[in-house]
């Protein structure tokens, strides 16, 4: 064998055979590996413009700002594209890279604080691609993991989606270019948003410590898009607070592992706070929430918000008055708190002269850790939040919709960005996602809408909205719930400042009672208590079991026709019946059209069973598109698609198509596959459709879709 004779040669020679089986790790060698550079100027001397990038930070916490100053003092690194969650603040972070003109196009999820960028973008200076925060984490991470692209939940039924944000403006403010439009694939029912993976040329990335071989370590929140970020680029380049030898960074503690990093230098700038909020006491705590009547009203909505967290729950809280409820929360009751940019177990705000820059909640404010928390990158951050981990989100809104959509980022002439909110409204299956608002806008117009005006957020996915005046719960199919009001607050007050329409339970119970429980208890059998007196006009007895079907509309069954006529013909009381069947069905929508199947017995007893509503009805609900009123009191309520109430506020479907089989008059108006399965769901429980699978359910219910001219959409 080869081997041996060289083996056997080098024996000869005086030479140990073992040798051959030496690596290149011997300390020596290892000394020689050393990726600091003198300077950032050194560090960067290759970056070209038109590049793409990747700038780690959140807020100004983790912001490589000596490596921003750097490319700041040459301006011949122009035309960049420019990737990180935020634009900086006006003379701090990438804000200086805007106001030098080195950037001309902005792909981030927030960028609010910069009044600057939102000039430059209204006015056509800047291109911007607006993404969901976790989406960019995921597309970050992807890129650097070599996966092309990704479906995710987030953005699903939203512009985002739908391509229909403004990325470039003229000069004169119009829009000359719309976002491009995402493919959408169903998994288990579901609808998901294909998004691709983001590559960056160059990554800038501030650590707090790194060693010669470009290990990394990183700081409390100031982990966040710095890690993903660094795994990316083509070249990456850190700044570090300490740089130290190598083998000074345990093993178990590197963040990021020195084979994605290319070069190290000495990070000089200050760290920057950009909001410091110290602990208050509960006074304190109170005055924030401003003055007069807006205080009083938001104090009520923040405390009844409390009463929403349950002992063990993991939560998610939104700025504003979210942020303020776990104040007010029971000593008794622990909640561990997520905060979206890398931390579980938020504590309170510091006391003052204890702020630590690197310590910032989602909305940048000075926070504390409790014991036991962790802290961790956005990527993993988002990740869990997708996964249906944290158990309840609770997020400010514009307006809020009958079936529970949320509009929460946007409105017309202002650019703020959606941030992580709709990653944490992607999976309402898991997550409960509460709103907390004032019931009307500054106007005193209404929030609370049967459709939203403002781009959506999310789709069908607020189970629960508290106002000043009231708490309602919502399903996502029959509507709003009214379950309870404040103290001198009447139905009819709630009624005129709630567009959308709802109803009220008798003694507004604080229920959380899930929309199949609520199906099951509508569909149960009550049985009457047989009649005993009857009048001088009693109809001949009856010999056998007679059955009489009708079809009613929610709480609203009346002596008159149909009900009336129908089982008077049978020797029953229709009052009796009317008062069952409303008492019954008072956990749906009024009208909502509830077909009953009446027993009448020999003795003039009844009992009688209900079922689902009509899928029409429930696939019409789903579209928004209001019945026809009045038409045997709430029954077989379904709009034409040449109505008004079919067509009113509706555009084409999906490429302008008429939807199939209903003699092309015309779309009535869309419905997700979500809604599909919803509905399936919801019809699968009636006996006569329990043998069938659910996506053979699925399958007729798009069937009628078609037939009505309501369009099913991915």
């Amino acid at each position: 064998m080869p081997f041996l004779r060289t083996a056997a040669h080098l024996a000869r020679n005086g030479a140990k055979p073992h040798n051959l089986l030496r690596t290149f790790a011997s300390s020596a060698r290892r000394s020689e590996i050393n990726k600091v550079y003198s300077s950032a100027e050194e560090a960067i001397n290759d970056v070209k413009g038109n590049s793409t990038l990747l700038c780690g930070g959140f807020g100004l916490c983790g912001v490589p700002d000596t490596l921003i100053n750097a490319v700041k003092s040459k301006p011949e690194i122009k035309g960049l594209t420019a990737v990180s969650n935020n634009a900086g603040i006006v003379g701090s972070g990438l804000g200086l890279l805007l106001e030098s003109k080195q950037v001309k196009k902005m792909i981030a999820s927030y960028v609010g604080e910069n009044k600057v960028f939102e000039k430059m973008y209204l006015t056509g200076e800047i291109e911007l691609e607006l993404t969901p925060q976790g989406t960019l984490a995921e597309r970050c991470r992807a890129g650097g993991a070599g996966i092309p692209a990704f479906f995710t939940p987030a953005a699903f039924g939203t512009v985002v989606q739908t391509g229909e944000l403004p990325t470039i403006h003229n000069s004169d403010g119009s829009i000359a270019k719309y976002s491009t439009p995402r493919d959408v694939k169903v998994f288990d029912g579901k609808s998901y948003v294909m998004e691709e993976a983001i590559k960056g040329d160059y990554a800038f990335i501030k650590a707090w410590k790194a060693d010669k071989l470009g290990n990394l370590m990183f700081r409390f929140a100031a982990q966040n898009f710095n890690g993903a970020m660094a795994r990316n680029a083509k070249v990456t380049i850190v700044e570090a607070e300490h740089i130290v030898e190598v083998g000074e960074i345990d093993p178990a503690a590197v963040h990021v592992p020195g084979i994605y990093v290319d070069r190290v230098i000495q990070s000089t700038e200050p760290k920057n706070i950009e909001k410091v909020v110290n602990a208050k006491d509960p006074a304190e705590a109170l005055n924030s929430l401003g003055s007069g009547d807006a205080a009083s009203k938001r104090e009520r909505i923040v405390r009844r918000a409390a009463k929403e967290f349950k002992n063990g729950m993991y939560a998610n809280l939104g700025i504003g008055m979210p942020m303020m409820a776990p104040a007010f929360v029971d000593d008794s009751v622990e909640v561990q708190l997520q905060s979206e940019n890398g931390i579980l177990g938020l504590g309170a705000y510091p006391q003052k002269g204890q702020e630590d820059p690197d310590l910032i909640n989602a909305g940048k404010e000075t926070v504390t850790l409790r014991p036991g928390a962790s802290v961790f990158g956005s990527d993993e951050s988002f990740a869990m939040i997708r996964a249906g981990r944290i158990h309840m989100t609770m997020l400010g809104a514009m307006q809020v919709s009958a079936r529970g959509d949320l509009a929460n980022f946007a409105m017309p002439g202002k650019i703020k960005g959606m941030g992580g909110a709709m990653d944490l409204v992607s999976n309402p299956e898991k997550t409960r996602v509460v709103v907390t608002m004032e019931h009307t806008d500054k106007k005193g117009g209404p929030k609370i809408m049967k459709m939203c005006e403002f781009p959506l957020t999310g789709k069908a996915c607020v189970s629960r909205i508290i106002t000043e005046l009231a708490v309602f719960d919502v399903d996502f199919t029959t509507g709003l719930t009214l379950i309870e009001h404040a103290e001198g607050v009447t139905v009819e007050e709630i009624k005129s400042k709630t567009e959308a329409p709802f109803k009220a339970t008798k003694s507004f119970p604080d229920l959380e009672t899930s929309e199949i429980s609520q199906l099951k208890q509508a569909q149960t059998t009550f049985t009457r208590l047989p009649t005993h007196q009857h009048t001088t006009m009693a109809r001949k007895a009856i010999q056998t079991d007679q059955i009489v079907k009708l079809i009613v509309g929610a709480g609203q069954a009346s002596p008159s026709p149909p009900v009336g006529p129908a089982l008077g013909s049978k020797g029953v009381k229709s009052m009796d019946f009317c008062k069952e069947f409303n008492a019954r069905t008072s956990n749906y929508l009024p009208g909502t059209p509830i077909p009953a199947r009446v027993t009448v017995r020999p003795d003039r007893s009844f009992t009688f069973e209900l079922r689902t509503p009509p899928t029409a009805s429930l696939l019409l609900a789903a579209a928004g598109v209001e019945p026809k009123k009045n038409k045997l009191r709430g029954a077989g309520n379904v709009a034409g698609p040449n109505s008004k109430a079919g067509m009113s506020g509706l555009g084409k479907a999906s490429g302008g198509q008429l939807a199939a089989g209903n003699g092309g008059l015309g779309v009535v108006g869309t419905v997700s596959l979500k809604h599909v399965f919803e509905i399936a769901r919801i019809k699968q429980g009636e006996e006569r459709l329990s043998g069938l699978t659910l996506e053979g359910v699925a399958r007729s219910v798009v069937a009628q879709a078609g037939s009505m001219g309501v369009v099913v959409v991915p």
